[in-house]
């Protein structure tokens, strides 16, 4: 497991990413989650690619189709709740409903 992160490294050179890490799901932090996905979602092609590095040992990490199907769908749910964290906090909440959210949610996040 040492080399995952030099190997996660090269990955991400390769595909002209900048180095990041992972994010983690942080139970104290509710969008700690939302966080997460996020990052994988952006990171698809090269957490495949390490996953499919059988001498890193993480071929039992790697996602099939519809586990990514899962992924992005909590991820969509989750991007509700990431907007409505936001309004709480520009005090929009007082007059926001929860139908205003979702129009907001489709205009804020129709492009990803």
């Amino acid at each position: 497991m040492t080399n995952v992160l030099p190997a996660w490294k090269t990955i991400l050179k390769d595909q002209k990413q900048m180095i990041t890490l992972m994010l983690l799901d942080v139970a104290t932090q509710w969008n700690s989650m939302f966080d997460l996905l996020e990052y994988a979602l952006s990171h698809k092609k090269e957490l495949d690619t390490v996953t499919q590095q059988r001498d890193l040992g993480l071929r039992s990490f790697e996602l099939r189709d519809h586990e990514w199907e899962l992924i992005e769908q909590l991820h969509n749910v989750l991007k509700v709740h990431a907007l409505m964290h936001h309004v709480d906090k520009t005090k929009w909440n007082q007059t926001l409903t929860t139908p205003h959210a979702f129009m907001l949610h489709n205009r804020r996040f129709s492009n990803t």
